[in-house]
């Protein structure tokens, strides 16, 4: 038996796991897509350990999981690639984390750990956890006054609070005796919230894997182990490559409705959707998790091997957990 990724011939013992198309972090599904003797076990850890906990814990599709009552088993200890801020308020710039889905139908959020200083020429405070403090001249270089104005210190009583003092007197900071207090929201109260997301190479390597995964599940996965398939493999798999010779975002979505619907701000769906096609001599899919961001993947060009009929698409329905084939119609009879 020969993985699909890796490439290596290995014993069936080495192909107990299934592998999902969409990764079980982004829901459960009674009929679900998924390869088995395809994807070795040592890949598949691989994937989950080094990939697909990012993408499920560290992305804006991350955030969706909550509001549709997916929830992690615990959350990731520290976020790179997403981050949180109240917009207004009392409370404007604390750093916040997305906890879970609330009573009302919102999420809600925690305060992280931090620090806020005022910046002189910003005229605010700005808030940074702790990895991110500077030393206090590093800081006073860029612009924050330590010296004339209060620290705010967001943290738990007790050995949170400890920790987070010990580490500002580390970085040469002179914290004054007096505290100064921030106004609480009330528990209920609605925050807005605006959110920074930065997409790496690690977050679209787990996008190129839902898309092949899925080429495997329509053309077999004989097909995938093609030789035209190894940059996009290899990609997946190493890293290796520029990301953006494989994959495109923010791409129109890839319902027609939703096409003519966003101008609106609506859409049809907030479940899953993806699909791949054969174009010319080009294998491409798309990917869309909760309908939100469009990702589009070439997953082949260029490919010398016999034409097949590769066209086909499914849609992910999360409230009611159910997979169904999406239907293709000519644009000549949309009106």
């Amino acid at each position: 038996m020969r993985c699909i990724y890796c490439l290596e011939e290995k014993p069936r013992s080495s192909f107990r796991r299934k592998e999902h198309v969409i990764p079980r972090a982004f829901g459960k599904f009674v009929n679900n897509l998924v390869l088995k003797d395809s994807v070795c076990d040592d890949c598949n850890q691989f994937f989950g350990n080094e990939i697909e906990l990012y993408l499920g814990r560290d992305t804006f599709e991350s955030i969706e999981r909550l509001r549709h009552g997916i929830k992690p088993k615990e959350p990731l200890r520290e976020r790179k690639r997403i981050k949180s801020k109240i917009r207004n308020g009392a409370l404007k710039g604390v750093i916040v984390r997305e906890r879970g889905l609330g009573k009302s139908g919102r999420i809600d959020v925690i305060r992280e750990v931090q620090a806020g200083f005022y910046h002189t020429q910003r005229g605010e405070y700005e808030f940074f956890e702790p990895k991110d403090i500077q030393s206090a001249k590093e800081m006073e270089e860029r612009g924050y006054d330590i010296k004339n104005t209060q620290i705010l210190l967001i943290a738990k009583e007790g050995k949170e609070l400890k920790k987070l003092i010990d580490k500002l007197n580390e970085l040469g900071f002179s914290l004054k005796p007096e505290t100064e207090s921030i106004e609480e929201e009330p528990p209920e109260a609605t925050v807005s919230i605006e959110t920074d997301i930065r997409l790496d190479k690690t977050i679209m390597r787990g996008y190129c894997k839902i898309a092949f995964n899925y080429l495997a599940y329509v053309a077999g996965t004989g097909f995938v182990l093609y030789n035209e398939f190894n940059p996009i493999r290899t990609f997946i798999r190493k890293g290796e490559g520029e990301s953006d010779h494989f994959i495109s975002v923010n791409l129109m979505p890839i319902l027609h409705e939703d096409q003519w619907l966003e101008k609106f701000g609506a859409k049809v769906t907030q479940g899953h959707l993806i699909y791949v096609k054969w174009i010319r001599t080009n294998i491409v899919s798309k990917v869309s998790l909760f309908n939100t961001h469009t990702f589009g993947i070439l997953l082949c060009k260029d490919f010398q091997g016999i034409w097949r009929p590769i066209k086909s698409g499914h849609h992910f329905n999360v409230e009611k957990k159910e997979v169904t084939r999406l239907m293709s119609i000519s644009r000549a009879l949309i009106p």
